[in-house]
């Protein structure tokens, strides 16, 4: 009995024995299947990283190439720009060695007389004159209307041409021009300036400048960058002896017109001179030759008459000496109105690219001065219209132009530069300075 015990004691002992270890196993078998487990986790972490960094340096590398593209665009504009001026350079010279002649011609007493406005006319007008279709070239523009005309008439109230001031006539033309564009804003492309005190074209003051409407200038502040935008401008001259042939009005407008060209770089220009009673209108155009534009007149239009009226002399024509006062000439009228109010096309500006119909600042800027002339574009520093602050103390800011359609692509890749910059770990500073 006793021994029969002993044995089914030493059988529950080896059962335990057997779950202790089997226990154990299964412990270390879990254990080890972890530890496997965790070897995968590992390695897939290490190859997440692996991909994470030949994913950043793809596009370091692609960073890298468009950086390279940008660098040769660069370089090649470069170079293109060096042989437009060698070639524009060499060209100049062949072209002065032909005028050599033609230079010899003008004296120094010539040169020096071409300082003043009627010597100016004498040696660059007069033998390069041609006629000007005006009213051809305006035929297509069918917007004027008697409102337009009658503002003209509201404003411009003489009895007599004799006692005009140039003050008053300026001030008068100011008026109904600024009306006139204030009304029918949708039929223009054109802003009227005042110009006649400021200095802006080489420090000469044409009496009346026309910009894009788009185009803010605070004429209180610097407007040395008006010469940039100019479109066309325009003379208000009362001469006392009534003619519009005067030489020396005829003379400064066209300096005017020539130096705008050359400022610009642009090949026509359009202008009129107007003393009162007539009004001309006046094209230059560059030609081949740098020093020596083609210039065109147009027929002197009468602006105002004296009206008539029927009696028994034998003339048959008296003038009416019930009238009080002399009239405006519609038709005259009706010509100056078309040019003021064709379209952008027709005034040839080359200059920058610019639509008179996009909101560029929504007057909340104006443009004080420039800062660089590039290939593609010109720079330019705006300042913000806060009318509670001067001038100095308005924050500002530095918009780019481009110059013409086909530098789109470039402005296109700078717009994608800024943009990957502004989602750098820097953003916020390139916010602060990029808007």
């Amino acid at each position: 009995m006793a021994s029969g015990d002993n044995a089914q004691s030493c059988n529950t002992e080896t059962d335990v024995e057997i779950k202790r270890l089997q226990l154990q196993l299964l412990i270390s078998q879990e254990t080890t299947q972890q530890k496997r487990l965790d070897a995968t986790i590992e390695k897939r972490k290490l190859d997440q990283k692996k991909q994470d960094a030949i994913i950043e340096e793809r596009k370091l590398a692609q960073r890298q190439i468009e950086k390279d593209m940008i660098t040769g665009k660069i370089k090649i504009l470069q170079l293109e720009k060096r042989k437009r001026d060698d070639d524009e350079y060499n060209e100049r010279i062949k072209m002065m060695k032909r005028l050599d002649e033609e230079f010899i011609s003008i004296s120094s007493s010539d040169l020096t007389s071409a300082t003043h406005n009627n010597g100016y006319y004498d040696i660059y007008v007069k033998k390069n004159l041609y006629r000007l279709e005006i009213e051809t070239l305006l035929n297509d523009n069918t917007n004027v209307n008697d409102d337009m005309i009658n503002i003209f008439e509201k404003h411009f109230v003489f009895k007599s041409l004799r006692d005009i001031t140039e003050k008053d006539f300026q001030s008068t033309f100011v008026a109904s021009i600024n009306e006139l564009f204030a009304q029918f804003n949708v039929y223009t492309s054109l802003k009227y300036l005042s110009t006649d005190r400021m200095y802006y074209l080489n420090k000469y003051t044409p009496d009346c400048t026309f910009i894009y409407k788009n185009i803010n200038i605070n004429m209180d502040d610097e407007y040395q960058a008006l010469q940039d935008f100019t479109v066309c401008i325009g003379e208000l001259k009362v001469t006392k002896n009534g003619s519009i042939e005067n030489l020396q009005n005829i003379g400064q407008l066209a300096r005017y017109l020539d130096m705008t060209l050359k400022v610009q770089n642009r090949d026509k220009i359009y202008g009129f001179l107007t003393n009162l009673q007539y009004i001309t209108f006046y094209c230059v155009e560059k030609t081949e030759n740098p020093c020596f534009n083609k210039y065109y007149q147009s027929n002197n239009y009468e602006m105002f008459y004296m009206p008539r009226k029927a009696s028994s002399s034998i003339d048959g024509l008296q003038p009416n000496q019930e009238s009080k006062k002399i009239c405006l000439n519609k038709d005259t009228m009706k010509l100056l109105i078309k040019f003021l109010t064709m379209n952008k096309s027709f005034y040839e500006y080359t200059t920058l690219n610019i639509d008179p119909n996009d909101k560029l600042f929504d007057d909340n800027f104006y443009i004080k001065q420039r800062l660089g002339n590039g290939i593609t574009s010109m720079a330019y520093l705006i300042v913000q219209n806060d009318f509670n602050q001067s001038p100095t103390n308005s924050k500002s800011y530095v918009i780019k132009i481009s110059k013409n359609d086909i530098y789109d692509v470039y402005f296109i890749n700078e717009v994608d530069i800024l943009k990957q910059l502004k989602q750098s770990d820097k953003s916020n500073n390139f916010n602060i300075f990029l808007k």
